[in-house]
This record gives C-alpha cells, structure tokens and sequence, in this order.
C-alpha cells in the first residue's frame, strides 16, 4: 500500500496534538511510546506547534523515576482559540464565547421575544 507523504504528516500531527491534548502535560517521550511513532518525528512536530504558539512548554517534570535529564512537559495553549456557540429558542437568544479547554470567558442572553423568523424577514423586505 502507497501513502502519500503529506497525508502520513497530517495523521501523524494531528496525533501527537490529540495525545497532548488528551494527556498533557506530557513529555515527547511519553507522545512517542503512546503513538508509536519516532522520538525525532515527535519533537519536529512538536517544535512546529510551539513556534505557532497551539502548544506550550512549561518545564521539566517533577517526577524523580530516574536521575538522568529530566524530560521537558508540553501542554495544549488552550487560549490559542475559541469557541463562540449560539442558542436560538422562541423566547432567548444566548451566547457563550469560550477556551478551547472550555473555559468560560463571555455569557450574554437577550429575550427575543416569541418574534417570528418569517414576519421579521417580511417585515426588512417592505
């Protein structure tokens, strides 16, 4: 079977951003166990994702399993973007704007009213 190059990096970048996310903070060796995938592999795809900012370094790990170099942690910038969600009922109009961990940065309601799509759209037309 022939896999493209480009489509093996996409699974493969969008593995070790799952598995940061899922787990971190967690070190690349720990990625590259998890996945399977090569220590060098992982670290250039991590590297690419804190140049861009979508992942963050935030130190060695406290753990003392061993006495060799402690393994650098990587964790998801959760505030890399956002999540704008709306709710339309026929009496509320909401909105919630927040991280990408779910953080709640803005919740605004506005009452709406019972007002008709139909007789507001005929109502612009005139």
């Amino acid at each position: 079977m022939i896999i493209n190059k480009n489509v093996m990096r996409d699974h493969n970048q969008k593995s070790v951003l799952q598995a940061i996310i899922n787990y971190g903070p967690i070190s690349r060796n720990e990625i590259s166990h998890k996945l399977g995938l090569n220590r060098v592999t992982v670290s250039k795809i991590i590297g690419s994702f804190v140049e861009k900012k979508i992942v963050l370094s935030i130190g060695e790990s406290q753990s003392i399993k061993n006495s060799g170099r402690k393994p650098e942690m990587v964790a998801y910038h959760a505030i890399f973007g956002f999540v704008v969600s709306f709710s339309i009922s026929s009496q509320l109009l909401e909105m919630l704007v927040t991280t990408m961990d779910g953080r709640v940065l803005h919740y605004d309601a506005k009452t709406i009213n019972n007002l008709s799509v139909k007789k507001n759209f005929s109502n612009d037309a005139k």
